[in-house]
């Protein structure tokens, strides 16, 4: 949030919850920076209203870098999306966090940004996976995030009224959205690489058949949830949710990238596929076909791999100047060994 001092951006933060809330009497308090967050500024605080004797546990969520990072144009939602998808998502009831307050100004903090509740749990993978506090919650993972996931994919766009979400153009399949993701990272790539290449064409060449398109987080993994020793309690980090096929969130929270070290814990490094694909089928009354999803978890491969390209890219345009984003790139060979060791299972 620029470089202003911490008491000036809690002064900032101050004025703007007085103007929204026409309370004079608006505190704000523990402001601080937290972990994760590779694309927008994450930070929580307190805020006590004294005209409803009540106190918020909130989570400023800011963009540094409002316009999206290099190819990533047509499939970020970008701040403002986000925000109304979160509104909608809370108000049917799906375990996302309430939001509170947008702003687009960005002489207030610097950026666009927006408040939503805290929940409280754990983020970090490396802790969920290995806190003896967690323990629980990791066996009760797998079906309960099958379960969460149905309950968003059964969510109807058109008449929950999310319009503009990011999502193929007309007469393109969701598939062939998402190949076009794959081939734009390719061409775009500051190098040859040559192993997402044949990854792409392997693609092209066995396309198994669609499901009717849904809302898709575009994101469903470890690090984008809050866990806690009862296990899941919300899903965060919806800034690339559009509409598509729901194989990819499936086969996304199945990828190797997201395994985190666990790699014989296909689901987020926390347990096998059945109990999760099982808890799923459960919740949508649609049994999965086990073939494809196969299929699904080698382009999410390769969109990771996407990923890191157009991260780096995002660096070196200025558009988002981190040292996480810059470094990012070294992860790139531990991909193509992923996609290349999958390709030879097929």
């Amino acid at each position: 949030m620029n470089d202003w001092t911490p008491a000036e951006r809690v002064e900032r933060l101050h004025a703007f919850l007085r103007e929204c809330t026409g309370d004079a009497s608006v505190q704000v308090r523990d402001l601080r920076r937290m972990t994760g967050g590779a694309s927008r500024q994450v930070w929580r605080l307190d805020a006590s209203l004294d005209a409803e004797e009540s106190s918020l546990e909130l989570v400023l969520r800011i963009d540094p870098a409002p316009r999206a990072a290099p190819g990533l144009e047509r499939v970020a939602a970008g701040l403002k999306g986000e925000f109304r998808l979160l509104e909608t998502l809370h108000r049917h009831g799906l375990l996302v966090p309430r939001t509170y307050w947008f702003c687009d100004d960005s002489a207030v903090l610097g950026a666009p940004f927006y408040l939503m509740q805290r929940v409280e749990g754990e983020t970090l993978p490396r802790r969920i996976l290995r806190s003896a506090e967690l323990a629980k919650a990791r066996a009760a993972l797998p079906q309960q995030l099958g379960r969460a996931l149905a309950e968003v994919h059964a969510l109807d766009p058109g008449a929950a009224g999310l319009v503009g979400l990011p999502g193929p153009a007309p007469g393109q399949s969701a598939l062939d959205f998402q190949l076009a993701q794959i081939r734009a990272g390719i061409d775009q790539a500051l190098s040859p690489v040559p192993t997402l290449e044949l990854a792409y064409r392997w693609l092209e060449r066995h396309r198994p058949g669609e499901q009717t398109p849904t809302l898709v987080h575009g994101d469903y993994r470890l690090g984008n949830v809050v866990v806690g020793p009862d296990g899941l309690r919300s899903i965060l980090d919806w800034e690339l949710a559009h509409l598509g096929d729901p194989q990819e969130d499936l086969a996304w929270m199945c990828t190797k990238t997201w395994r985190f070290g666990e790699r014989d814990r296909p689901v987020g490094g926390v347990g096998q596929r059945e109990p999760f694909y099982r808890a799923y089928e459960e919740v949508s009354g649609r049994p999965l076909e086990r073939g494809p999803l196969g299929y699904w978890e080698l382009l999410a491969l390769a969109k990771v791999a996407v990923v890191w390209i157009f991260q780096v890219r995002s660096y070196l345009a200025g558009t988002r100047p981190s040292v996480e984003h810059a470094a990012i790139g070294r992860r790139m060979a531990e991909t193509e060994l992923d996609l290349l060791e999958l390709l030879r299972e097929y």
